[in-house]
């Protein structure tokens, strides 16, 4: 599906140290397509999420911080020194698999009830806490002059990632938006990169896919994509993107530079 919108919001945090990326031999010179992750390549995943899952798993287990701290930890989330698990339920499991795994501790609940509270308790959550990296309207306008399509694929839920963008003034320049209950199958799965290119009338090879996970990673390699482009400012580490990435960047502010030469 295909959002467009006019907002205008919302400033962002967040620096990145210098550092010359990692580039297997790529050309960028036929790029015409960018589709972006959402949590933790554009948007702060940690001052996003984190303080919504804490949140979240405070109410559901009615303020008992035990049973709150087993619930975080299930998900992938050390409550003491707030560690994400990088291939984690929260880091890059559709949201839908939250309410699955918390379940097993939350057994009162019917798991239909439980899932409809999950969704929308996390869209309220990160809506209120979100926060982009510096720069990243202006970057997304930037590249959208420049002529390229841009688009998010993201495993959170799409009306939620669509007021996320709004909010944060990035939607504008977006021709596309997918979540996973967009109709796609979620990441690492090839579909939201096959529905970008169906929505923009691109080939695969013309796109270059950036996210912080191994999942984006996968998703661009069993599209085969043009470019995949691993950023270290999410959940990923280097250890994990260097397998599979192409490239490897600190952030998303990196990009411009690749696109605008050879990807040397």
């Amino acid at each position: 599906m295909v959002f467009q919108g006019r907002t205008h919001g919302v400033l962002s945090i967040c620096k990145w140290k210098e550092a010359r990326p990692m580039v297997r031999t790529k050309n960028f010179a036929d790029i015409r397509g960018i589709l972006f992750d959402k949590d933790g390549t554009l948007v702060d995943f940690h001052g996003t999420w984190l303080p919504a899952y804490r949140s979240l798993a405070t109410s559901f287990a009615n303020g008992d911080p035990s049973l709150a701290g087993r619930l975080l930890r299930l998900g992938g989330a050390d409550p003491d020194s707030d560690e994400i698990d990088a291939n984690s339920v929260f880091a890059v499991g559709p949201i839908s698999d939250v309410a699955a795994i918390w379940h097993t501790l939350l057994e009162d609940w019917e798991l239909e009830e439980l899932n409809t509270a999950v969704i929308d308790g996390l869209a309220a959550g990160t809506l209120h806490h979100c926060r982009a990296f510096d720069g990243m309207a202006a970057l997304l306008k930037r590249l959208s002059a420049l002529g390229f399509r841009l688009g998010v694929a993201t495993n959170d839920g799409e009306n939620g990632s669509r007021a996320m963008l709004e909010r944060l003034d990035l939607i504008d320049s977006l021709d596309f938006v997918a979540g996973w209950d967009s109709g796609f199958a979620a990441k690492p799965a090839p579909d939201m990169v096959d529905g970008f290119c169906q929505a923009t009338r691109l080939a695969p090879e013309a796109v270059v896919v950036v996210g912080d996970s191994v999942a984006d990673m996968e998703m661009a390699k069993q599209a085969q994509a043009g470019v995949s482009v691993g950023v270290l400012s999410g959940t990923g580490g280097r250890k994990d993107l260097v397998k599979i990435a192409d490239v490897i960047i600190e952030s998303v502010a990196e990009l411009e530079a690749l696109l605008g030469g050879d990807g040397q």
